[in-house]
């Protein structure tokens, strides 16, 4: 009888899911890209699971996200990020200016350099090989002086 009545609780919400419109799927969407930028880790974990099923690119708002909660929470973000993703989560949003992403991209470095777990792992020195990549040779690129 249990297993009756989750089924038939299954099948309702099935059915609930196909009637709401694709406007509510994009404002859950953007409302779980919300919750993972400001670090709630339920969310982070939901938005990285997410991530690795679609196979999502970097314009994804869920890697967006991830890419901001790196910036506040990077133990627990570096903990769910398989290797071969660490340099897809380890840029800077896009949403930043060229100003803005340079002093980001050196602040996340430091704290990583500051941090004894994450200077000592393999992820995190991937991480910041990331960082120091992008700073070198995307559009951050900024001339040294003479």
């Amino acid at each position: 009888m249990n297993r009756l009545s989750s089924l038939v609780a299954w099948a309702a919400a099935a059915a609930v899911a196909c009637l709401v419109p694709p406007e509510a799927v994009a404002a859950a969407d953007s409302s779980l890209a919300l919750r993972a930028a400001h670090c709630e880790l339920g969310a982070v974990g939901e938005a990285m699971d997410l991530v690795r099923s679609v196979g999502a690119t970097s314009a994804h708002p869920q890697v967006e996200a991830i890419r901001h909660a790196a910036g506040r929470c990077t133990r627990f973000v570096l903990a769910l990020t398989p290797a071969h993703q660490v340099p897809q989560v380890c840029a800077a949003p896009a949403s930043l200016t060229v100003t803005q992403t340079a002093r980001e991209l050196r602040k996340r470095m430091a704290a990583i350099d500051a941090d004894a777990l994450l200077r000592s792992s393999a992820v995190g020195q991937a991480c910041r090989a990331a960082y120091l990549h992008e700073l070198k040779t995307t559009r951050v690129v900024l001339r040294e002086r003479r």
